[in-house]
This record gives structure tokens, sequence and C-alpha cells, in this order.
């Protein structure tokens, strides 16, 4: 994130009105001019490897030859 972040996101949201109509409505904006390059190379980073503990105790069961029962 930038320094001044309320100030980029104010001066954003004035310059693109749609944009501000979204931000109002959910709060989120796909391409926030708060986050730095490096920032947003971060979160595409972490994301996917936050899966990793779950995709890792998929494959340990399925090799382990876990049976899940299913309720009829």
């Amino acid at each position: 994130m930038v320094v001044n972040g309320d100030t980029v996101l104010e001066q954003y949201l004035r310059k693109h009105p749609t944009k501000a109509a979204l931000w109002s409505e959910q709060r989120k904006l796909v391409d926030d001019p708060r986050v730095t390059p490096l920032g947003a190379l971060l979160r595409n980073a972490v994301s996917p490897a936050s899966e990793l503990p779950r995709v890792t105790c998929v494959l340990i069961s399925i090799q382990s030859g876990a049976v899940v029962p299913i309720k009829n």
C-alpha cells in the first residue's frame, strides 16, 4: 500500500465516478490505486500458497486410502 492511501483513493474516486459507485456499493476495487506493484505481486503469490495445506490434506487422504463414508 502507498503511504497516503486515503488521499490517493479519494483522488482516484473523484476522477472515476463509475469506480466510485462500485466502491460505495462493494468497498472493493479491482484496480485499487493504493496497492503497489510489489503488493499486487505478493497478493497473487500468497493466495495460491494459502491453499497448500488443504491440497496436502487431500493428497494424504487419497494416498492413505482413507474412505469418506456417504450418508444415505
